[in-house]
């Protein structure tokens, strides 16, 4: 009996061990790879590391993600949303600290992005655009100093210092900065063309 009462008196004194922590990411912040190849450089490093297949690039703060010459790279998030990247692509990705946000600011190549979530921010010469729902898809291709952004599906919301433009499904735009941006509807173009293309022309009598 006082064995007993000895033991139950030192497992009393026995400190518990701490608490576990985890820190919670968001899930825009997740960046895995699940299909091709891509580099990861941090803002803090002026080198390049492979991202392997499956593996997380968590955004803590700024970084930079590039393809090679001959590379794609697909890229699940954490919310369902997926980054394309084409090859000899650069993307610049940062955490604002805005909850929730994530600015991608594509600098070479072209990318494709089909959003889940309302959390991404896509930096272009002249503004910022938002998507306006879910889910929306997109194209943004750096051609020279002209970025050209197709929306494919859903809507994005881009205002600048002069004027805030809506585009929606089928809508393009080029933009270069200090220039005003060309916008047009290209499925109103396409049709308009095969139209142009199919009506017989008249027969001179």
């Amino acid at each position: 009996m006082a064995l007993i009462l000895l033991l139950s008196f030192a497992g009393a004194c026995k400190p518990s061990p701490p608490p576990v922590t985890q820190t919670f990411t968001p899930p825009y912040l997740r960046l895995r790879l699940c299909d091709g190849k891509a580099q990861w450089q941090p803002a803090d490093s002026s080198d390049w590391t492979e991202v392997k297949l499956e593996e997380e690039v968590i955004v803590e703060s700024e970084g930079r993600i590039a393809t090679g010459e001959a590379e794609r790279a697909r890229f699940c998030l954490g919310d369902g949303s997926v980054l394309e990247l084409g090859p000899e692509s650069v993307l610049r990705v940062r955490n604002p600290g805005i909850f929730p946000r994530l600015e991608l600011m594509l600098e070479a190549g072209k990318l494709r992005f089909e959003v889940q979530e309302l959390s991404y921010e896509f930096l272009l010469p002249i503004c910022s655009a938002v998507p306006l729902g879910v889910p929306t898809r997109l194209e943004i291709e750096v051609r020279g100093e002209r970025h050209h952004l197709t929306v494919e599906e859903g809507g994005l919301n881009c205002p600048s210092e002069a004027d805030t433009y809506a585009l929606f499904s089928c809508w393009e735009m080029n933009v270069q900065a200090g220039e005003e941006p060309e916008i047009y509807d290209a499925c109103a173009a396409r049709a308009t063309a095969t139209a142009s293309r199919e009506t017989p022309s008249e027969t001179p009598t």
